[in-house]
């Protein structure tokens, strides 16, 4: 049985104006079926035979080469205006290469090109005009190749005759939307739209005309066009230096579009995303990428987005939360709904070590409602919380202290509570706390004391003797460094005594000594001066004595009856 193939012709009733400005006769279905009837003939019959020929096969390094002209040169309605876009391959022998680009007899540009396929963009002051780019081998300054390109306006045209007239609408040109209807729509404020076949010219009551092209024509038509939530377009479609995006700005909002992410309206304050319209930045914290669905409202002047590599958050604040194990944390606890809240900056890299130059950062930090999230870039650890007064410590009002970051490292738990429910806290990878109460405020126990080359271990010191539920209770103070009979020493008040560090000569060299000094023994030292004081530092930990307690230090030692409570001092002579 043989199929009959049908065959939908097209009947176009309007008249339209070509992108040379001649007006177009009306296509009629009788017109249409002779052409497509031969079409169809020769499709049926097939092409004709060739002659059998034997040709060698072609290498595919040669076959890419020889599909990739020498030297590409497209104009680009860019941000900052008409740029051509320049490529080009290595054709010879050559190790360097210049390209020239001479615009009405200026030279713009003289880039250097090194082996291989390179591309640059050439940006013309004076967008309009003729642009004539040759490939000069270095340094002998042979020309290998040469293309001539016209640039048209990239924007503002009165009306669809001047749009013809200055070539812009000339079939390869940026802003080309093909053949225009003769007759535009006027809205009731005066702007005229003209349909065409692959967008809209738009000429607002200020007599500026503006193209919306592809994509995004049909975003902002379906979003209502002039009198839509999107408004009128305030300037025409622009190109990113990647080549992967356009973007049109319109009254209300930016539409971006992509092959691979779609077409989506990033409202609000545009200057917020302005850095979405340059190519995309070499430091991933700076690189939101392209928007990936429209925003989201979360209540009254709230909006989340989605981009390629995270979320943007506009209204309670205006930050964005980069895809990282900080993005992880915070939704899993359910993002601003959830315990942390909404977030107050955006997510942050910085260098806790020496990273390799180039890198921005080894970990990431994001501060929230309820504080600060910090997490390795490495993944080696999950994101923990640092807040309210021990984050203040830890980093300082507003990150201002990152000494101290560096030197406790990242937090390896969040912040907790106490066992006796007295307290917060958070521990630190550097073998370092940071304890905090109502009374005390928040203090470090570091057993790197006040720097890295310190030899005393007070936290494991204070961890052995019982934390906070030990003897010594709450750390009240800092770690301070002082000199005692000519030797450094640290000493750490804690509410239930003072923890003493410091050193002593022995036959096998220098030795830490850790004790602590508290009670009646504690309130007898500190009245004699402490550390500088006849006594000197402890030397031990008080012991008990028949009657009472003593404690020895470097300069005598303290005695304590049982039966009067009185405290002794005695002297080494």
């Amino acid at each position: 049985m043989t199929r009959t193939p049908v065959i939908s012709t097209p009947v176009i009733s309007t008249p339209v104006i070509s992108s040379s400005g001649a007006r177009r006769p009306v296509l009629t279905a009788a017109r249409v079926a002779g052409g497509l009837a031969a079409a169809l003939a020769l499709t049926l019959a097939g092409p004709p035979a060739r002659a059998a020929t034997t040709v060698p096969p072609v290498p595919l390094v040669e076959r890419a080469q020889r599909s990739t002209p020498v030297l590409t040169v497209r104009a680009v309605c860019g941000v900052d205006g008409a740029t051509l876009s320049v490529s080009w391959r290595r054709p010879g022998t050559a190790e360097r290469y210049d390209v020239v680009a001479d615009h009405d007899g200026e030279t713009y540009l003289t880039p250097v090109g090194e082996v291989g396929t390179v591309q640059a963009a050439v940006r013309l002051t004076e967008p309009v005009g003729t642009t004539t780019v040759r490939l000069l081998e270095r340094p002998t300054g042979t020309e290998v190749a040469q293309r001539t390109v016209r640039t048209t306006p990239c924007d503002g045209w009165s009306d669809a005759a001047n749009f013809t007239a200055s070539g812009s609408n000339a079939p390869g040109q940026p802003q080309s939307i093909g053949d225009l209807a003769a007759t535009p729509t006027t809205d009731p404020d005066g702007t005229r739209t003209w349909a065409a076949e692959f967008g809209r010219l738009v000429v607002g009551p200020d007599a500026l005309g503006h193209v919306v092209r592809g994509p995004v024509a049909d975003y902002w038509a379906a979003a209502g066009g002039p009198a839509g939530r999107l408004g009128r377009p305030t300037g025409s479609a622009v190109g990113t230096q990647d080549g992967l995006a356009t973007f049109t700005t319109f009254a209300n909002a930016r539409v971006w579009s992509t092959s691979t992410t779609g077409t989506h309206a990033v409202g609000g304050n545009l200057a917020v995303v302005a850095y979405l319209q340059n190519s995309r930045r070499l430091m991933p914290f700076d690189v939101p990428g392209y928007p990936t669905a429209d925003p989201e409202p979360l209540g009254p002047g709230t909006i989340r987005q989605r981009f390629e590599r995270g979320w943007y958050y506009q209204g309670v604040s205006g930050t964005f939360v980069y895809d990282s194990a900080v993005a992880q944390r915070w939704f899993s606890s359910g993002a601003e709904r959830g315990p942390l809240g909404w977030p107050r900056t955006d997510t942050e890299p910085f260098a806790l070590a020496r990273t390799a130059e180039g890198k921005p950062g080894d970990t990431w930090r994001q501060r929230f409602d309820a504080g600060t999230l910090y997490a390795p870039m490495d993944g080696s650890r999950p994101a923990r919380l640092v807040g309210g007064a021990i984050a203040e410590r830890y980093q300082g009002p507003y990150w201002s202290d990152e000494v101290t970051v560096h030197r406790l490292g990242l937090p390896v738990t969040d912040e907790l509570a106490t066992p006796d429910g007295v307290g917060r806290y958070n521990h630190f990878a550097a073998a370092a706390s940071i304890y905090w109460t109502q009374a005390t405020g928040a203090h470090v126990v570091a057993d790197q004391g006040v720097g890295p080359d310190s030899p005393w271990q007070l936290r494991s010191y204070w961890a052995a003797h019982g934390w906070e539920r030990g003897v010594l209770g709450y750390p009240t103070t800092e770690a301070v460094s002082v000199t005692s009979g000519g030797r450094s020493a640290l000493l750490q008040r804690f509410t239930g005594g003072v923890l003493c560090a410091s050193t002593a000569s022995t036959a096998t060299g220098e030795v830490a000594r850790l004790a602590t000094v508290r009670g009646a023994f504690r309130t007898a030292w500190e009245a004699a001066g402490s550390e500088a004081s006849a006594l000197g530092m402890p030397t031990a930990e008080e012991v008990g004595v028949p009657g009472g307690t003593r404690q020895v230090f470097a300069g005598g030692e303290l005695r304590l009856d049982a039966a009067t409570g009185r405290v002794t001092q005695v002297l080494t002579p």
